[in-house]
């Protein structure tokens, strides 16, 4: 109904290769219910900088910035977000180092068994056999960071893709630690 309003989070947008996704945006300007909120945290990789936007029908955003906090982002923050915008392939280039990460971290989670869920993110949620924390801290060991807890999946870790070569050493270190019996 037009007295409920729809808060639209697309950070993920761009990593979205599902044929049945769709963004919200065509809807702003017929909808002045519909807000959509995207971030530079994830495609463009600056979550540090906590740089993101709403777009919103006119009447709605005059609406909102009357409650909105005057805090704006800093000018290191606002120069990387002006940057990354110019940077044409930018966007390009990490769909598809995502793309290839994500396909090294399938492919050893199927090599090995281990479940996971469907992604269109630049992370996934992959089964563990075994203690969450100990295999954590045996990552650590390998000099990998790797997920936290989130129940009730406390036998799931979530795995960030990062470039394509930290992938094949997440991989190497995963596939040593079948060998040793800890997964």
């Amino acid at each position: 109904p037009e007295t409920t309003t729809f808060l639209m989070d697309e950070a993920y947008l761009e990593y979205a290769s599902d044929d049945s996704f769709w963004p919200a945006m065509k809807w702003i300007e017929e909808r002045p219910n519909v807000i959509v909120i995207r971030t530079f945290s994830k495609i463009f990789a600056m979550a540090g900088l906590r740089l993101g936007y709403a777009v919103s029908h006119p009447t709605t955003a005059r609406r909102l910035n009357e409650h909105t906090v005057q805090n704006s982002p800093s000018v290191v923050a606002g120069a990387a977000g002006i940057a990354s915008l110019k940077d044409k392939g930018l966007v390009d280039r990490a769909i598809t180092t995502n793309a290839e990460s994500k396909e090294i971290v399938h492919q050893t989670l199927d090599e090995l068994g281990l479940d996971y869920l469907p992604t269109n993110t630049n992370f996934i949620m992959h089964r563990i056999k075994g203690d969450l924390g100990e295999y954590r801290n045996r990552m650590a060991e390998e000099g990998l960071l790797v997920g936290r807890d989130f129940p009730p999946m406390l036998d799931y870790n979530r795995l960030s893709f990062g470039l394509p070569n930290e992938m094949d050493r997440w991989a190497e270190a995963i596939k040593g630690f079948r060998k040793n019996g800890w997964i």
